[in-house]
């Protein structure tokens, strides 16, 4: 099964340490890697679970799916670390709670 979708957790860098200036809504679109060094960043869209939007330094649970025809990490795993950009500002990292496959 290809994975396309999964829960994660969130946590927003605060502006004081270079975050996001204003809030962010509920099905943003965003770009996340998973390793270190940055090679590959993924597009996606994130759904927040139970808020329609963060501030910077908040954390959130959401739900995020892969946007688009991308060639898909397959080697996802729930407690995995991801980071979070927007274009190319780093504005955050979570982590997979939980994995949903079609």
């Amino acid at each position: 099964m290809e994975t396309t979708n999964f829960k994660g957790s969130i946590q927003f860098f605060p502006r004081k340490t270079d975050g996001r200036q204003i809030e962010i809504h509920t099905e943003s679109r965003l770009k996340l890697a998973f390793s270190e060094p940055v090679e590959t960043t993924y597009n996606v869209v994130v759904n927040f679970i139970d808020v329609a939007l963060a501030l910077p330094g908040e954390h959130v649970v959401s739900q995020i799916t892969f946007a688009g025809n991308q060639t898909l990490p397959n080697d996802l795993y729930a407690g995995m670390s991801f980071e979070v950009f927007e274009l190319t500002k780093h504005i955050g990292k979570g982590t997979i709670i939980e994995i949903k496959a079609e």
